[in-house]
């Protein structure tokens, strides 16, 4: 019989009791920051108010505000910020920390997802794990700073706001729990890894953190304060606000927002933006500049990351020949013109157009942005490992493939959770990867490098070899891989003289 006791640790802001399942000790839904809601809403987050007592941290605390989502435990509030750590316990030694930020476009998601359940890395690794939550939508991301002026400055950054908040709380309580607050980890997958790599950009993170992860998660497009305050005004007309009149804003019912992104159509265009203050300029600019040049990072993708776009996205079943070479060429913009030869006629041949497309939307999307941080980080000799991953998931009638989002799973090595077999089915040659994969995770934790005994050599990346690590059925080391699809993009991006590339947008794309 599993045997559960409490536990009770003391924090900068009060007692919080959590239990003990077998060796794993967790703490849910412990307040990071005050409730933004209020007079805090569209506000910046401040340091949460001290409680007396013991506060019962046996349950996780609300999601953030969004459309209902089946694979959240529990209820969906603006009320929101919490998070929760899984334990080995306290000992002498402190243990190698690992902070999740989810994914979900910056629309949705939640730290308390049973994906997320960090058991298998605390056995498996004796590391300290915390997933957080963060403001969503136009709750973290709406900008106001143009329109309400100083009083809303960062707006249009809160929900980053909100996890710098998260990690304040963690470098300054994590020791209570276990944990090192000199070794901190990020790491994050979709716009988790996106906000890793801003995170790694941003002066007010600087110091926070000691090591990043970044899965499928590119640095390309950014808002600037003009377009965002477009989209801001638009939304304001909807809920008949005047621009005088932003205090009214604090009066809606939440669900109002919520309506009016789904009538607005404004999908994930409310994300993080260049501001000038929390995003100073182009996180690109900022990395060629050599900021965190001495953070250790991993990033990489999943092989066919766009095909999720097939299952969620049904414009796609209605479509012939003609109407996808339509649509990708809307999406590709002035690429098309300089890329789409090489995956209609010079690539193998494949069955469908889609199956031609697919790759180019992938490249796009995900695969040249990260490949772009490799490089610049590789110019400046900063440790940088790559990776992708290729295992082949045969849920879906094989549509999905190593599809966005499917390596996850094998990360958190939770595999026999509902929706990981939903995902990725339950072969048994998934176990073999998802070690190989966790460990990497938890060796660079406490290391700062990713190698460990039942992986292959896996090197740095640099402009000669350009090592990357492909995970797969048989995982392997592969310097360069798809070179020739590398210098397509790249005669391409330079014939369009263009720095700051666009994402190609691809909708459904974030889990």
């Amino acid at each position: 019989m599993i045997k559960i006791r409490s536990t009770i640790i003391d924090t900068r802001y009060g007692k919080v009791l959590g239990v003990k399942k077998e060796n794993v000790y967790v703490w849910k839904g412990i307040p990071f920051a005050k409730p933004p809601i209020g007079k805090h809403r569209f506000q910046k987050p401040e340091p949460p108010e001290e409680w007396v007592g013991i506060r019962d941290a046996t349950k996780f605390g609300p999601s953030a505000m969004q459309v209902a989502d089946p694979s959240i435990q529990g209820e969906i509030s603006e009320d929101c910020l919490y998070l929760n750590v899984w334990s080995s316990g306290i000992a002498q030694k402190k243990k190698p920390v690992m902070v999740w930020i989810h994914g979900g476009g910056f629309a949705k998601g939640s730290g308390s997802k049973a994906l997320y359940n960090a058991e298998s890395f605390v056995e498996n690794g004796d590391v300290v794990v915390v997933t957080i939550n963060y403001r969503l939508g136009p709750f973290g991301f709406l900008h106001l700073a143009d329109i309400g002026g100083e009083e809303y400055a960062g707006s249009g950054n809160y929900g980053l706001l909100d996890q710098v908040e998260a990690l304040k709380w963690v470098k300054e309580n994590i020791a209570a729990f276990g944990g090192d607050p000199d070794n901190i980890t990020i790491f994050g997958q979709s716009a988790g890894g996106r906000s890793v790599g801003l995170l790694l950009t941003m002066p007010i993170a600087e110091g926070l953190f000691h090591r990043a992860i970044i899965q499928s998660g590119a640095l390309t497009t950014f808002s600037d304060s003009g377009t965002a305050t477009k989209i801001t005004e638009k939304v304001l007309q909807y809920l008949d606000v005047k621009e005088k009149e932003l205090y009214k804003l604090k009066e809606f019912k939440a669900e109002h927002f919520l309506q009016a992104v789904k009538d607005l159509k404004l999908g994930i265009s409310l994300a993080p933006i260049v501001d000038g203050g929390v995003i100073p300029e182009h996180p690109i600019d900022r990395l060629e500049k050599g900021i965190s040049r001495s953070v250790p990072v991993i990033i990489g993708t999943t092989l066919d990351e766009a095909r999720l776009n097939l299952l969620l996205d049904p414009i796609w079943k209605g479509l012939d020949d003609k109407g996808v070479i339509e649509h990708v060429k809307f999406m590709a913009g002035p690429y098309w013109s300089l890329v789409s030869d090489y995956y209609l006629h010079e690539r193998e041949s494949r069955e469908t157009i889609i199956d031609k497309l697919m790759p180019l939307m992938t490249y796009n999307a995900f695969t040249y942005a990260a490949l772009q941080f490799a490089e610049v980080r590789a110019k400046q000799n900063a440790p940088t490992w790559l990776y992708r991953f290729d295992w082949p998931s045969p849920q879906f009638n094989g549509i999905f493939r190593a599809g966005h989002g499917v390596e996850v799973p094998f990360v958190w090595n939770n595999l026999s959770e509902e929706s990981a077999i939903q995902k990725t089915g339950n072969s048994n040659e998934r176990n073999q990867i998802a070690t190989k994969m966790q460990n990497a995770w938890i060796a660079f934790a406490y290391h700062g490098q990713p190698n460990h005994p039942e992986l292959p050599k896996w090197s740095t990346y640099d402009l000669g070899d350009r090592s990357t690590m492909i995970f797969d059925q048989v995982t392997r080391q592969v310097g360069d891989p798809d070179a020739e699809e590398r210098l397509v993009w790249e005669q391409a991006t330079e014939k369009l003289n263009i720095k700051h590339r666009p994402t190609l947008m691809v909708s459904g794309q974030n889990p």
